[in-house]
């Protein structure tokens, strides 16, 4: 495999970047503790949202886990109404609970219990496609390394929970403990994406090509070590010239910014790593509305 270092990124490519957005997409979602608020950097225009109401009000005792929060933020694709949502594994590790805020309702409500696992430290956001939100969870369990997970989807205008399995091949393959960044959901093409990382940088991706059909899965290509100290890929973006934009982590980022991009040809098998220096790398790609888009603010 070739692998080579960009010093620069060139102009054609921040193009083809801007590109690759969506045409309407969501604020980004921001929380620190209990403080939550919708904000688009760009504009600067923010939110505050209302606190959220105590977890598993009904029984005092359980508290939530350790788990990281999910959050969700989506559009009800038939009425244009923005809502966030945020789920919390209880302390018992058996079921999760989720709360939805309606933009303009200045409330949340409960939703019914969700007998699902949200991963320790596994991607708290959802991935939002056709206004249903993805997550990977563990199905309710009694010994989570014998479990494969699976993927947990929420209708954000039916408020309706699905379940999505993950490609056959992959079914009974454990995880857990340190393994929590194994397998990775992302958008690819405005698909499902699924980044099955075998660990020491070698990785799976897969693809499915009709939504909610199992049978569908396709694995799209497999990539080798592309660099010392990256053990953890998965793409970003695909380009019109047939490469893919991946983002690596090492096994244990000292920082929030230290990650890797990577233009790689599935065809060739070359690898061009990004130069980032100076610039902070962050995981995010999203396009930016106004407050004043959204339905209801």
């Amino acid at each position: 495999m070739m692998i080579e270092k960009w010093r620069h990124l060139p102009e054609e490519i921040m193009t083809e970047i801007l590109t690759w957005l969506p045409v309407k997409s969501i604020l980004r979602f921001r929380s620190d503790h209990e403080l939550l608020c919708i904000w688009n950097p760009i504009s600067e225009e923010y939110k505050k949202l209302p606190q959220i109401p105590k977890l598993f009000p009904q029984v005092p005792e359980l508290e939530p886990s350790n788990s990281v929060p999910a959050f969700g933020f989506g559009c009800d694709c038939k009425t244009g109404v923005y809502k966030v949502v945020q789920i919390q594994t209880a302390g018992c590790d058996m079921f999760s609970q989720a709360r939805v805020y309606t933009l303009g309702t200045d409330s949340w409500r409960v939703l019914d219990d969700i007998p699902y696992i949200f991963c320790l430290y596994g991607r708290a956001n959802g991935v939002l496609l056709n206004g249903v939100l993805h997550w990977l969870v563990y199905p309710d369990y009694k010994d989570i390394n014998k479990l494969t997970r699976v993927i947990l989807s929420f209708d954000v205008g039916g408020e309706k929970f699905g379940e999505i399995q993950l490609p056959k091949p992959l079914w009974g393959v454990p995880e857990g403990g340190e393994d929590y960044y194994k397998t990775r959901i992302s958008l690819l093409d405005d698909k499902l994406c699924l980044s099955w990382n075998l660990g020491d940088g070698d990785v799976d991706v897969w693809v499915m090509n009709d939504y909610g059909v199992i049978e569908s899965w396709t694995k799209l290509f497999s990539v080798s070590r592309l660099k010392e100290g990256v053990e953890y890929l998965w793409p970003v973006q695909s380009l019109k010239n047939g490469e893919i934009l991946l983002f690596g982590l090492p096994l244990i980022p000292l920082t929030q910014y230290d990650g890797d991009l990577i233009l790689y040809s599935p065809i060739s098998q070359r690898a061009r790593f990004v130069d980032t220096s100076g610039y902070q790398i962050l995981e995010a790609v999203q396009t930016y509305v106004g407050m004043s888009a959204c339905s209801n603010v």
